[in-house]
């Protein structure tokens, strides 16, 4: 894998950069969040980052915690957020394309209209199905009480309701993307070359660490999963993940 993005980095439109950095609003933990900024780092697109306190979207009480607040103009919880001169732009899909076609010639996005349009597609069911499904139904209402129903009985349901589609949706990502070829080593989910929505797949599908829940059911993707940890940028843009992920740990021995 590793090989093939070097490759790609020559065309990833070193001509046409940004004059001032670019400045990307995160949190850390978000899967969005995380691709975007990996999208800067593979680009070589100038950016400063913004770290947004997670308090200030909860709206907790002012003056609890030093808060760094979203650009103005931008929604509560419009993560990731990136602002370019007088430029604003929110939301995952938006920052990628508009990073993608301003700046790279759609570096990572396919070199045929088709491709592209596929990988498209494809953040926006990353985004609006599997992390729905993944995120909201099943790990973070076992995590936050954010995200729970107003009864146990209810929230319970939610995620067990919750399993059952995911598990419908990593079967299309096992038997339908991943079902050509014999090798993950040159297997991607929508191109014969690496493209942001594996990356951005893969970023959502680490949030099941959260609740330790393992992909060996589904082998092909499991093996996918461990081959995109290497690509370049993973380690820097999940540190916070595997900080969080050490941290529940701890918590849920101390509990027993």
């Amino acid at each position: 894998m590793n090989s093939i993005f070097r490759r790609n980095n020559s065309e990833s439109g070193d001509a046409n950069k940004p004059t001032k950095p670019v400045t990307l609003y995160v949190i850390r933990l978000s899967p969005g969040c995380r691709v975007t900024w990996w999208y800067l780092i593979q680009t070589k697109i100038p950016y400063t980052l913004v770290d947004v306190d997670v308090i200030t979207l909860d709206d907790k009480e002012e003056g609890t915690t030093e808060k760094k607040k979203l650009p103005e103009g931008c929604p509560p919880e419009g993560v990731p957020a990136l602002v370019d001169g007088d430029i604003l732009v929110f939301g995952v899909h938006s920052v990628l394309r508009y990073l993608s076609s301003r700046y790279c010639s759609y570096y990572a996005f396919g070199k045929t209209l088709p491709t592209r349009m596929r990988v498209e597609s494809l953040i926006e069911w990353t985004e609006n199905e599997l992390h729905r499904v993944l995120g909201y139904r099943c790990v973070y209402p076992q995590i936050s009480q954010k995200y729970r129903l107003p009864s146990n009985l209810a929230s319970d349901q939610l995620v067990e309701t919750g399993f059952k589609e995911l598990a419908f949706l990593l079967e299309y990502l096992e038997n339908k993307l991943l079902a050509t070829g014999t090798s993950t080593s040159s297997v991607y989910l929508c191109d014969k070359e690496l493209t942001v929505v594996d990356f951005f797949v893969a970023t959502i599908l680490m949030q099941a660490e959260w609740i330790s829940f393992d992909l060996r059911l589904w082998p092909k993707l499991k093996s996918w999963l461990g081959s995109m940890k290497s690509q370049n940028g993973w380690d820097q843009v999940h540190k916070v993940h595997r900080e969080f992920v050490q941290e529940l740990k701890v918590l849920n021995e101390a509990s027993l």
